[in-house]
């Protein structure tokens, strides 16, 4: 079952209006909040002044920004074009969030659904990640390119310019992003393969030489990730991986993310032992409503067979193929994977709604209009909790690095417990300093940076007047620093989201 491209029963101003309605929203996406953890390290790109103070940053760590080269270059880029603001450093997703939706909006007129767009931008995983300085909507455009690419080489592959761009920039994009784009890649080349096989589609010379250049251009690349791999380089191994890693990511994908406990919350249920259902009563009755929605979208789903339409069938696999990979990886590797990692398929998931959506039968025009209008307010009210409600807000970075900076502008000790990039970032200490290594207590300008302290180390230090404490999973993890601030009758002073500020008692 296919859909032909045939736009003259929908006017076209109907698609002008959801593709304007959504464009507006974008800039909504975009907060100045304070950096966290992640976008710290983007930000230091962007805070490198030359070409080639970027490539010796580049080159200085192994973490897993080093499989991320085109994110952090473009980081890089925005801070000289844009600044290095919380702002600016989001607004780079404008690019990307425009990239889109303007190619829901041409898939909207090939599946003749004004609305996509729209449906694309009330999603709470495209605003979420709309707001962070990172290179996920990078992916998700990417991932919207190619989605692009297969949709109409299956309508008419010998019209190339429909869709071998979209496919070469969409590639291109995604695996330079980061080594992770690769596996979602390797599922669309697939599913590009097989459509044009199904097609008999006999290439151009054009198609040939564009083809051969991607490919070209994605050896050395491929070879570079091989290289980082070896050295090291790779993300956090916090959590344990499991189903729970998929379950998790479905749970970002679909939209749950607002209606539901806040992440830092979730971190901490995630991590606690006591009864976890009854700190999850309070959002039941948003979820249960959004669960029933999106229970009507699978039995209609099932009942009516739109799993025949081929555009369906191929973004299943694209998005099944991708996710059976990663979590066999995660289990071979010991590494956990997120909603984010799988951004590139994200459009996939989207699209799939929305034909499911779109092709409800006419004879239950009541219930399409009050599903689709249902759905759409659960999906824009999680999208608008998560981007202005406090309890969803970030790590609060920037308000611990005040009361640190105060700390030294008065001659006051201070230990911190944290990220050591934001503190950069924020400039307790200057950007071009080293980082440290894990369990390695640096002191700079009156201020101990701890990762993992053991208790002989922090024994040898000079007792602080402030202690700043965040996230004890990972900047305290045998509890070593806790101990010592109840050892020696440190008491709370202020609290931001994710921190602590410890004050001596009698200070």
């Amino acid at each position: 079952m296919s859909i032909t491209y045939r736009t003259a029963d929908i006017p076209d101003w109907k698609y002008i209006l959801f593709l304007g309605i959504s464009l507006c929203l974008i800039p909504l996406t975009i907060s100045s909040d304070s950096l966290w953890i992640d976008e710290s390290y983007n930000a230091l790109f962007a805070l490198q002044q030359t070409l080639g103070d970027f490539s010796k940053h580049f080159f200085a760590t192994t973490r897993s920004e080093n499989q991320m080269p085109l994110g952090m270059f473009a980081s890089w880029v925005g801070g000289k074009v844009l600044g290095t603001s919380e702002w600016s450093l989001r607004a780079v997703n404008l690019i990307w969030g425009l990239v889109t939706v303007l190619s829901f909006y041409f898939l909207g007129r090939r599946f003749r659904i004004p609305w996509l767009p729209l449906l694309l931008t009330i999603q709470p995983f495209f605003w979420f990640y709309m707001n962070e300085a990172r290179p996920y909507t990078m992916q998700i455009a990417s991932g919207s390119l190619l989605l692009v690419a297969c949709v109409e080489a299956d309508d008419n592959p010998s019209i190339e310019f429909r869709w071998l761009p979209a496919f070469f920039f969409g590639g291109l994009i995604l695996c330079a992003s980061s080594l992770l784009g690769v596996i979602p890649f390797f599922f669309f080349v697939l599913t590009l393969g097989a459509i044009l096989f199904q097609r008999k589609y006999v290439p151009s010379r054009t198609a040939l030489i564009t083809l051969g250049i991607l490919f070209l251009l994605l050896t050395p690349l491929g070879v570079f990730y091989f290289w980082t791999l070896i050295h090291g380089a790779g993300g956090a191994k916090m959590w344990k991986p499991g189903l729970a890693n998929l379950g998790y990511a479905l749970y970002e994908f679909l939209g749950f993310d607002g209606l539901g406990p806040a992440r830092n919350e979730i971190r901490f249920l995630a991590k606690a032992h006591e009864n976890k259902v009854s700190s999850l009563t309070q959002y039941l009755p948003g979820l249960l409503i959004f669960i029933g929605c999106y229970v009507s979208i699978l039995v209609i789903f099932l009942k009516e067979k739109w799993y025949r339409i081929r555009s369906v069938r191929f973004s299943l696999f694209v998005i099944a193929g991708t996710c059976a990979v990663f979590l066999f990886a995660s289990f071979v590797m010991k590494w956990p994977f997120w909603g984010r990692h799988l951004s590139a398929v994200f459009p996939s998931v989207v699209l799939v709604i929305g034909l499911i959506l779109s092709r409800i039968p006419e004879a239950k025009h009541y219930f399409k209009t009050s599903l689709l209008l249902l759905f759409s307010l659960m999906l824009l009210l999680s999208a608008l909790t998560l981007r202005f409600s406090p309890r969803h807000a970030k790590d609060d970075y920037r308000s611990a690095a005040e009361v640190a900076k105060l700390a030294q502008h008065q001659g006051k000790t201070v230990w911190w417990a944290a990220d050591m990039a934001a503190a950069k970032y924020y400039g307790i200490i200057p950007y071009q300093l080293p980082e440290a290594k894990d369990s390695e207590i640096q002191t700079v300008n009156g201020v101990s940076f701890l990762m993992n302290p053991d208790p002989d180390s922090l024994a040898k230090l000079p007792a602080p007047a402030l202690v700043i404490y965040s996230k004890p999973d990972i900047y305290d993890a045998h509890s070593s620093l806790q101990n010592w601030l109840s050892e020696q009758h440190y008491t709370l002073a202020k609290e931001f989201t994710s921190f602590k500020i410890w004050e001596k008692s009698g200070i």
